[in-house]
């Protein structure tokens, strides 16, 4: 299905491996999906269920919580649901919820979102929260808990994203029933299932497979390619393997991310303008408040090739934007200076579907290698008049344009456009430049990266650079 054959023999590899392997989770291939973790977990939660370890285990995850209830609560019905559906209306709008594991008792509630390596996304844990606000108020106490196997970038910023949220790690669990398992009797049958339960928390934190490793260094265009897959279509041993890389791609891209915060941004820009995007993404400069006419303006810098990027993005909404108006882009000895100077980009039409709401697709039309189409500006001034036909069903030039250029992104259009059949479809274009550092990180100066910053917003962004950006007096290093 992938059309790799070294993917096809890394999940040979793996697959060898699981059948002589004893564990139930690992049989029955649960091990790397969130909601079974879920449903385990509220089993272990429950007091009266058949683990016979009574209330121990969800007393001691909420001490790990930071969470203390009087002994009294734990004596009184505690309600454990997994998988509990929640209708969130935001912006008049209504859609489905699912709260991944829901505590509820006389005077309490809990919520625990579960992640197990996946990502927060669309604010879920905010909306979460205003849902318990709005439908417990009677309720005295009422606690939000993330839990996943590492703490993510930003988690303890007070504002955004985790704000009001304890953080619980799938490591503490595990040293949770490190001590359980220590006063149980071996034999039991449910002593088996949390010794099987650690051994895989355990190999999850301890061991990333070497198999796993040497392809991720060996194979980096799959790897690119690897988030656009249809994951329900692959076949499970396919599946297991590309989750697996997906998490080992995580462990990779938060050590980047905190190192690029913590030892290039925080020296150089001011606190307000720095975030950590969704999915984990890349830390970002912020300048949407700077640049309302825009739906988004910022700066990123995600691990790519395990090299220091910043990644210029803009788009517009109703007003035209000063980097539309720029006539520059029309010609193509702009484009060429730019590729000269280092620069990639990469040209993104995103689409809605006519109530504005969710965004169905969104695909590159030109990405890494402007040289791949000569002239940039026939490019732009495709997306220009794409502005211009808002809805992509009428625009046949575009169309006509993505199937000759971009079979790929021709077919994405086709299928969305199928789904959404009786619906006007519409496109917002955007824009992404890139610009890659050749040296290592340790030997990046500040003065590097600020320059830079600099000279993208200016020089590509047709932006001026926020007065209050940097930080005033810094030293010029960055190891």
């Amino acid at each position: 299905m992938t059309q790799n054959d070294n993917f096809e023999k890394l999940v040979e590899e793996l697959e060898e491996k699981r059948k002589k392997d004893c564990n139930i989770f690992k049989i029955l291939r649960v091990d790397n999906y969130e909601i079974r973790h879920s449903n385990f977990l509220t089993w272990l939660f429950d007091k009266n269920a058949s683990h016979n370890i009574g209330t121990e285990f969800l007393k001691k995850f909420l001490d790990k919580a930071k969470i203390e209830l009087p002994l009294e609560f734990f004596n009184k019905n505690i309600e454990i649901e997994s998988e509990v559906k929640i209708e969130i209306i935001k912006n008049h709008k209504k859609r489905v919820g699912r709260i991944d594991i829901l505590l509820t008792g006389e005077d309490f509630v809990c919520v625990i979102e579960n992640k197990y390596g996946s990502f927060e996304h669309d604010n879920q844990c905010q909306d979460y929260k205003r849902f318990i606000e709005d439908k417990y108020k009677s309720k005295k106490h009422k606690y939000l808990v993330f839990l996943d196997l590492s703490k993510p970038s930003g988690f303890d910023s007070t504002e955004g994203r985790y704000s009001g949220y304890n953080f619980v790690s799938y490591n503490d669990i595990l040293d949770i029933l490190k001590k359980i398992l220590e006063k149980k009797n071996s034999l039991e049958i449910s002593s088996i299932l949390l010794n099987q339960y650690v051994e895989i928390l355990d190999k999850k934190y301890n061991k990333i497979d070497d198999n796993i490793k040497t392809f991720y260094e060996n194979n980096p265009e799959f790897i690119d390619k690897m988030w656009n897959l249809d994951i329900e279509e692959l076949k499970e041993d396919e599946k297991e393997a590309v989750y697996h890389l997906m998490e080992y791609h995580k462990i990779l891209k938060n050590s980047f991310n905190n190192f690029v915060k913590e030892n290039i941004l925080e020296k150089i820009v001011n606190q307000e303008y720095i975030k950590i995007k969704g999915y984990n993404w890349a830390c970002a400069i912020d300048l949407q408040s700077k640049y309302s006419n825009l739906f988004f303006t910022e700066l990123d810098f995600p691990m790519v090739n395990k090299k220091l990027n910043i990644q210029l993005y803009m788009g517009i909404t109703k007003a035209k934007s000063n980097w539309f108006e720029n006539e520059n882009f029309n010609k193509s000895e702009f484009w060429d200076e730019l590729t000269k100077k280092g620069y990639s980009f990469c040209f993104t039409p995103y689409i809605k579907n006519g109530a504005g709401y969710p965004t169905i697709c969104n695909f590159a039309v030109v990405t890494n290698n402007c040289s791949f189409i000569k002239d940039c500006s026939t490019i732009y001034k495709q997306l220009w008049k794409a502005h211009d036909v808002k809805n992509i069903r009428d625009n046949k030039e575009l169309l006509d344009f993505l199937k000759k250029n971009f079979k790929d992104s021709y077919n994405i259009v086709i299928k969305n456009l199928k789904e959404y059949k009786g619906k006007k479809v519409y496109i917002y274009p955007a824009v992404c430049v890139k610009y890659e550092f050749s040296n290592d990180l340790s030997t990046i100066t500040f003065d590097d990266v600020k320059n830079k910053i600099i000279e993208i917003l200016e020089k590509f962004g047709n932006i001026e650079t926020p007065t209050d950006l940097f930080i005033k007096s810094v030293n010029n290093t960055s190891s």
